[in-house]
């Protein structure tokens, strides 16, 4: 008699992996995997559509080839009815759903007055006298008492397949994700020896440069001293004979007296002596002024001021600066964050060489330079604004199992709903107004920034994926991730207002507009020297707000979107800018390591520090309140706990 428990058992083994439901014709192939035949049907259909004559296809499950039934004569189309009938499984399904009391499980269902004597191991199936007429042909038919005991160890060899399968394809999962990290490492070996090669490649053309420009800069200037030097000498010539002109008098003098003297005679010496006396009278006078002609006259070669203090300050020809790469770890051996903000002169040298043609898209020539302070006064009292905000309250995200939290996106919805992109463990988290948590999902590439762009609709960056900008959506408070937007870059950050998206990476900005459901770009621009940390567009006017790290000297910029440079603002309260946001008449900034906020208006003029209680500043947002601002703050050196909070502020 067959066990009760072989009928009553479990729906992980009569379910299809595809669909997830109960089989439905279960078809077995030659692997011994089983789907159903729809199902197994649309998965042929659609893996060898757009193949040219497909002789077979590979298991969902195992991966192993298997050839068509009969052949390349039959078409694709006809490939899933070919395959064998799982009866056994045909039948765990039917007394899974059909379940019979303890007698009917003896008798057959067609004739129900017989007793199951034979069970046949072809077609998988229980059998009485009768039925078994009908199986005559078969191979491998037992009797029921034999056949149980043989069951039983099939049914538990299946479960014991199951859990192979299973852990074969979560090994098969992660040798590609192996496979994945291996192939980005030695692409990036290639990277790094490329970039040794553009260092060389560029350190040679700008000596090329400066050697070409020192040489054009010396043919007009030897000219000029040739010049000079004829000019010189003719004039010393010059003085030259007028002084023997000057000894040739006082000699004469000299003799005369020489003559009288030797008369001896008083009138001739007396004259002598007087003629003397007014020749020595006229030679003092014109050696005193040919002298003064002299002392004056200067002829010296010397370097120009910007030649001797380029060499002064000259330390490197290219400046070597290591970041941290948009890797699947998210970290390089240094992070943003920890790298101190130091002033490189070398860059001068390369702006000094740079020309025209190496600028894919430079921006405009400034207007507007927001502060002109010199960034020696770094040390000086950070100034305070007239209104200073002050903290509302706190947003606390649930602690990581995985790495101490970053949380490097913030987006705020219409009705006051808070979404946090936390980085280092790749989640994004939905607070309500009154900051409760209402949801969170884990991403599989880490999201850096988020936007709001609806009501329930917003949008991601995700640097290390190749869909680097992703949409979003919130039903029922439940976060779900959407289409993703194609870019030409690997996108770190972005910003939506009025119809414009504005997505940018280090050193290329994009500006998108929303026309129904499509994206246009409108704008793009590139920069050379730029290191981009975050970015706040402001649709109504057309402009762009950048935070941008660049060496020497770190700024806050406003562009308009054709990429001319309205105004920029340098200060020694802004060293290492980080976060920007825009809203009504104001443009806050976090100066990461002076720990504060800055305000200006937006023409670029300094209203001072409005925040200074928060440990270093990392993302800033505004919501529907321009009043009220939310700051995520990290540093490597934090505990674990600050780096889980973000400040709600208000004036």
């Amino acid at each position: 008699m067959m066990d009760e428990t072989l009928l009553q058992t479990t729906t992980k083994h009569i379910t299809c992996t595809i669909c997830l439901e109960v089989f439905e014709e279960p078809k077995a192939l030659p692997c011994l995997h089983t789907f159903c035949k729809k199902c197994i049907h649309s998965y042929i259909t659609r893996n060898t559509t757009v193949l040219t004559g497909p002789n077979g296809f590979r298991c969902p499950i195992c991966r192993i080839f298997i050839p068509a039934p009969l052949g390349k004569q039959m078409s694709p189309q006809s490939w899933a009815a070919s395959f064998q009938a799982n009866h056994m499984i045909f039948s765990l399904v039917e007394a899974y759903r059909n379940p019979r009391t303890q007698q009917n499980l003896n008798t057959c269902l067609e004739h129900p007055n017989k007793e199951l004597e034979i069970y046949c191991f072809d077609h998988r199936v229980f059998l009485c006298s009768l039925c078994s007429l009908k199986h005559r042909q078969c191979t491998d038919v037992q009797a029921k008492e034999d056949a149980t005991e043989r069951l039983q160890s099939l049914s538990a060899l299946s479960i014991s397949m199951d859990s192979t399968d299973d852990m074969m394809k979560e090994m098969y999962e992660q040798c590609n994700e192996i496979e994945k990290q291996i192939a980005a490492r030695k692409a990036r070996l290639i990277s790094i020896e490329e970039k040794e090669e553009e260092a060389k490649r560029l350190t040679a053309q700008l000596k090329r440069e400066m050697i070409e420009r020192i040489e054009q800069a010396a043919m007009p200037t030897i000219a000029r001293l040739r010049k000079k030097k004829e000019k010189e000498l003719q004039k010393t010539e010059r003085d030259i004979k007028k002084y023997e002109r000057i000894l040739a008098n006082a000699t004469d003098s000299i003799k005369l007296l020489q003559s009288a003297k030797d008369g001896q005679k008083k009138e001739q010496l007396d004259e002598a002596v007087q003629f003397a006396a007014s020749t020595k009278q006229t030679c003092l006078k014109k050696v005193s002024s040919l002298n003064k002609k002299l002392e004056k006259a200067s002829f010296e070669f010397r370097p120009s001021r910007a030649v001797t203090e380029f060499l002064s300050s000259f330390e490197y020809i290219v400046g070597v600066d290591t970041q941290p790469e948009d890797d699947d770890s998210g970290n390089a051996n240094r992070s943003d964050d920890e790298r101190p903000p130091v002033f490189h002169r070398a860059h001068s040298c390369m702006e000094f060489t740079q020309t025209p043609r190496q600028r894919p898209t430079p921006a405009r020539r400034q207007r507007h330079t927001a502060s002109s302070m010199s960034l020696d006064m770094e040390d000086a009292t950070p100034n305070l604004a007239a209104n200073q905000m002050r903290t509302l309250a706190e947003i606390r995200i649930n602690a990581s199992k995985v790495k101490p939290s970053w949380i490097t996106g913030l987006g705020v919805f219409p009705d006051g709903r808070i979404l946090l992109a936390d980085y280092h463990s790749s989640r994004l988290i939905l607070f309500s107004h009154d900051y409760n948590l209402l949801s969170e999902i884990q991403i599989t590439s880490a999201p850096y920034d988020v936007t709001v762009t609806d009501e329930n609709s917003f949008m991601i960056t995700r640097p290390e994926s190749s869909e680097s900008v992703v949409s979003g959506s919130i039903e029922d408070n439940e976060l779900r991730l959407g289409a993703g937007l194609t870019t030409a870059f690997p996108a770190r950050c972005l910003n939506y207002n009025r119809d414009y998206l504005v997505v940018c990476s280090s050193s290329v900005v994009e500006i998108l507009e929303r026309d129904q459901e499509f994206w246009t770009e409108k704008h793009s621009h590139s920069f050379v020297r730029s290191k981009f940390t975050y970015v706040a567009v402001d649709g109504e006017r057309g402009t762009v707000y950048l935070t941008d790290q660049k060496y020497p000297e770190p700024q806050l910029l406003c562009l308009s979107f054709s990429g001319e440079v309205v105004w920029r603002f340098v200060h020694p309260d802004l060293n290492f800018p980080t976060g920007v946001a825009f809203s009504g008449t104001k443009v806050f900034v976090a100066s990461w390591d002076r720990c504060s906020v800055l305000e200006l208006d937006l023409v670029g003029n300094y209203s001072g520090v409005v925040f200074r209680d928060i440990q270093y500043p990392w993302k800033l947002a505004i919501g529907p309140d321009p009043d009220k601002l939310i700051v995520s703050q990290h540093k490597n050196t934090l505990t674990d706990e600050l780096k889980r909070y973000a400040k709600v502020l208000v004036f």
